[in-house]
């Protein structure tokens, strides 16, 4: 996932890093009580024990800095237990943290928390960066999205095409939210050859009734990848509940050497120029007029595809070029 790909990008930086994987230290749930209670108040043995894990080992490793990747399960006893230990804090997020879905924003509870306390605040969110800069200043950095430039890359000559449940027209991969179904159902309407991966969250769904056979299982790890080879157009549509502006799909998409569609926005636009590296929407309308004529236009479609691609490989636009400038602000602001 995304989350190893910037550990990664750390590890090319700095050598002496040692890590603590949550999916060692935040043990399955003892109960299915257990799981409510944690869900509703936050409290649980599983989460105590896993937070004592990481003072256990930021005291073996001696560490002078911790670096978090989201914090979802990070509680702030821990985080001011370190810094009275003299170990510097950072916490780093893609993720939003007053998301507008019920679950979502329990979630994301203890994040909200931390962020304020940690020696550095880092977010690729833009309405969280604005609404927190009064209160943290300088320990508030915006960085951005990125991809994985080692695993995203484009079908070579001699590769085999992705198996066939991988290939389609025009595809979608990701959760359902209404907003992004009545896109989906536009071009179901439309009569388009759109297909989309997800889980029981569109099966359950209005268009993913409709969709059919063309809802096909959520994809995962390189069948992920394969999938945005074996695509003409990518669609990338925007999170509403999570308020974004980007997301990972604005470069993993065109990185794999195909046609970005993505819903219009300011930072798309700064992204790639528009109609020649990337091909932009602005409503229902739109969509299926650029869809429509994308899919009979190969030689424009493969123009932008590889325009966009070029973008993706010279703009710093992978993890390891964020990672890098971040891991420069982190270093001068906490004066490493």
């Amino acid at each position: 996932g995304t989350c190893y790909a910037r550990y990664a990008a750390l590890c090319h930086l700095t050598p002496n890093i040692h890590t603590l994987d949550k999916h060692t230290v935040l043990l399955p749930q003892s109960s299915r009580l257990a799981g409510i209670t944690e869900y509703l108040i936050g409290k649980s043995n599983r989460l105590s024990a896993a937070n004592d894990s990481i003072l256990k080992a930021a005291k073996e490793s001696h560490a002078n800095l911790i670096w978090i990747d989201k914090g979802d399960w990070i509680l702030p006893q821990t985080i001011r237990q370190l810094q009275a230990n003299g170990t510097r804090v950072v916490l780093h997020t893609t993720d939003s943290l007053w998301p507008q879905k019920a679950g979502l924003f329990i979630h994301q509870r203890f994040a909200r928390t931390i962020a304020g306390l940690c020696d550095m605040f880092i977010t690729t969110n833009e309405q969280d960066f604005a609404r927190l800069s009064p209160q943290l200043g300088k320990k508030l950095r915006l960085s951005r999205m990125g991809y994985d430039a080692n695993r995203f890359i484009p079908l070579v000559q001699n590769q085999p095409r992705p198996a066939a449940h991988l290939r389609s027209e025009l595809c979608f991969i990701g959760h359902y939210e209404p907003r992004t179904a009545r896109y989906i159902t536009a071009l179901i309407d439309a009569g388009l050859p759109i297909t989309v991966y997800g889980g029981a969250d569109w099966r359950s769904s209005k268009a993913g009734r409709r969709l059919g056979q063309s809802l096909r299982p959520a994809v995962w790890g390189d069948d992920y990848i394969r999938a945005l080879q074996g695509t003409r157009i990518g669609l990338c549509f925007l999170s509403a509940w999570n308020y974004n502006l980007t997301t990972v799909r604005s470069f993993e998409i065109p990185a794999c050497g195909v046609l970005l569609l993505a819903m219009h926005t300011v930072e798309h636009e700064k992204l790639y120029k528009e109609g020649s590296e990337a091909i932009f929407f602005r409503d229902e309308n739109s969509l299926v007029s650029h869809s429509r004529q994308l899919l009979t236009n190969d030689t424009f479609r493969a123009k932008v595809a590889e325009a966009g691609k070029r973008r993706c490989l010279t703009s710093r636009y992978s993890w390891d070029d964020v990672i890098a400038d971040d891991w420069v602000a982190v270093s001068q602001n906490l004066m490493l």
